[in-house]
């Protein structure tokens, strides 16, 4: 997950669907999912709620987030031209944090790696464009006929991507507000389809999920139609340990 590199991304697809016009499902899913259900059972899920939007969402400020979340919104965040997986924010001249220690050892810093895109942000003051903030996963599944006005809403209202440039893993909060936005009464706000495990001590999170997880698979397939993330290039017969115990459990 970058700054807005994602975002971008995923606005891409939805113009790509839109261009062809295609009726059903938007699924947002990475390299490392893996579907729990056949493609037949998941395509009648979906026919089943065909107004519902899946995704884990709350409004700022979201409870599991450090600081409920604006942190990510109070200071212009940047790559670290040092180490691309991770970020050094800076805020601007009107935030009382700006002459601290950190923040101008950061803005130093990023001036000597020639990162001079912040030379005329930090005289900005950040202000965000909506009233009402939303976040969570960003693992979603929208109808395709709320791709239009989500589209219609990015073409109309250009300061709102132009804010969430500099956001925080914007993609956790740029698509839960938009859908906010832009959903009238008669979609369905339910649960995300996807289920990631945060809570496996001593690792990376979320964790990578391996044989010994499968039980824990069989039970949330009740309510879960993809999970991640899963590593098979560590264990090449896993796609079928998995297709064999999982998608033949009731």
């Amino acid at each position: 997950m970058g700054k807005f590199s994602n975002g971008r991304g995923h606005d891409l697809l939805l113009k790509i669907n839109l261009e062809y016009k295609k009726n059903g499902r938007i699924v947002l899913l990475s390299g490392q999912d893996y579907p729990l259900w056949s493609n037949t059972e998941i395509s009648k899920y979906f026919k089943k709620n065909p107004k519902s939007i899946f995704i884990d969402i709350e409004k700022f400020p979201v409870s599991y987030w450090k600081n409920g979340g604006y942190d990510r919104l109070s200071s212009y965040w940047f790559k670290n031209p040092g180490n691309q997986n991770t970020f050094i924010n800076v805020a601007s001249i009107w935030n009382t944090c700006f002459y601290s220690k950190k923040n101008l050892k950061n803005l130093i810093y990023l001036i000597a790696k020639r990162k001079f895109e912040v030379l005329p942000k930090i005289l900005r003051k950040r202000k965000k464009q909506v009233s009402n903030l939303y976040g969570g996963s960003q693992w979603w599944s929208i109808p395709t006929e709320l791709n239009v006005k989500v589209l219609d809403y990015i073409k109309s209202n250009p300061e709102f991507s132009a804010f969430h440039k500099y956001t925080l893993i914007s993609d956790e909060i740029f698509f839960h507000t938009l859908f906010k936005i832009v959903a009238d009464e008669d979609y369905c706000f339910q649960n995300s389809l996807t289920y990631c495990d945060w809570t496996k001590k001593g690792v990376s999170l979320p964790a990578v999920l391996q044989e010994e997880d499968l039980t824990k698979l069989i039970q949330i397939k009740t309510s879960k139609l993809y999970a991640r993330k899963f590593d098979f290039e560590s264990n090449l017969d896993f796609p079928r340990i998995l297709n064999e115990k999982i998608r033949q459990s009731p």
